[in-house]
């Protein structure tokens, strides 16, 4: 009995100093990645709206730096194994450009990762060299062998850049976003571009990116000295309902966007 009773002190004694002490009891979360070069321009995975990861098969998958040289990284994709606890380097290069950074869709058919060159401030280079180039990579799955293959490469644009991101809609085509400062050099936009058609479900050629991107742009906060992008796309702005807009454009002075709309008057009456 005496045996017993010291047993269930030890425990609850256990179980205090792991509440008092979490973090020496557990400090570490996760599983670590591979090690990479001071070349990266800081940490290649940790900040910024750009995902790595993705859910595909039972298993999680991550494209991540490998080192290649003392001064030198490319980009794979990488597999979690379980057991053991380790990421497992698939061999597939995403990108071979150092200092890159990566945004990964996962479509349940298809792997779109947007991969630019990055800069702290995305500053407008007049004479950008290919290796600058954001770029849009597709890739298919095989589940027997666990690898993907790579279709095929698409621009997206020109510039380096501090983030990129895409998603896709409905019809299939990938859409891109990032900031960039025009080419006067005075102030920094937000651009947007798509592909050619249904990049998903499609031919390779649908996901080419002919258009030229384009802009909105950042509005100066009215109190502090960082910039607030200011979403001014006309087709998100007439998605709100009508009260909705008019509260907006009087708000921030959205003059070009207070224009009456075809969705603002009302119905035409039907035909005697």
């Amino acid at each position: 009995m005496r045996g017993r009773v010291i047993c269930a002190c030890a425990i609850v004694c256990g179980l205090f100093v792991a509440l008092l002490v979490p973090g020496v009891v557990r400090a570490d979360i996760g599983i670590p990645g591979p090690a990479y070069t001071g070349g990266t321009s800081g940490p290649p995975t940790t900040s910024k709206p750009e995902s790595k990861l993705w859910f595909n098969d039972g298993f999680w998958w991550a494209v991540m730096a490998k080192r290649v040289s003392a001064t030198n990284n490319d980009y794979h994709i990488f597999r979690l194994s379980l057991r053991p606890q380790r990421w497992i380097d698939t061999g597939v290069v995403v990108d071979g450009r150092d200092s890159t950074r990566q945004d990964v869709l996962w479509t349940g058919s298809k792997l779109f990762v947007a991969s630019h060159k990055f800069v702290d401030v995305s500053n407008f280079d007049s004479t950008p060299t290919t290796g600058d180039q954001m770029r849009l990579y597709r890739f298919s799955y095989s589940a027997g062998s666990n690898t993907y293959s790579l279709d095929g490469t698409a621009v997206i644009n020109e510039q380096k850049s501090e983030a990129l991101v895409i998603d896709r809609d409905s019809t299939g085509a990938i859409w891109a976003t990032w900031v960039q400062e025009d080419s006067g050099g005075t102030q920094h936009h937000v651009y947007v571009n798509k592909s050619n058609g249904n990049c998903v479900g499609g031919v390779l050629t649908n996901c080419d990116l002919p258009h030229q991107p384009e802009s909105g742009f950042l509005r100066p906060r009215l109190r502090g000295h960082e910039d607030e992008v200011h979403r001014t796309d006309e087709a998100r702005h007439r998605a709100q309902p009508p009260c909705r807009r008019r509260r907006v454009e009087q708000q921030h002075g959205l003059a070009s966007l207070a224009r009456p709309h075809p969705s603002d008057r009302p119905p035409r009456p039907a035909a005697q």
